[in-house]
């Protein structure tokens, strides 16, 4: 039981101190990886891939929407203002949070 609530303890302050995990390459280089938030219609939505590593990037999903809506992209800013972001590039650092934005069909 005390080996339990130690390593709960370790856990839980290794989530408070970051959120940022490095990730060993080849080169030993350090690489970081990225958490990806996403949200849809003001609800966070949990899609894959929930990380990217600086340097390698990734693309982004399309979800899956209720019927009679089309799914239009992911922007970085709740007003859907500025460019669609289809993907996260090489040289992109910092965690991402997303929203998607959706339209009628009729």
């Amino acid at each position: 039981m005390r080996k339990i609530k130690l390593l709960l303890i370790m856990i839980s302050l290794l989530i408070i101190t970051s959120c940022t995990i490095d990730v060993n390459t080849q080169n030993n280089q350090t690489k970081k990886e990225y958490i990806i938030s996403y949200f849809i219609n003001g609800e966070e939505v949990f899609l894959q891939p929930e990380k990217y590593t600086e340097g390698i990037g990734c693309n982004l999903p399309i979800p899956d929407v209720e019927e009679g809506y089309k799914f239009i992209g992911w922007y970085n800013n709740y007003n859907y203002q500025g460019n669609e972001i289809t993907n996260i590039s090489t040289i992109d650092t910092g965690h991402k949070t997303l929203f998607g934005k959706i339209e009628s069909l009729n």
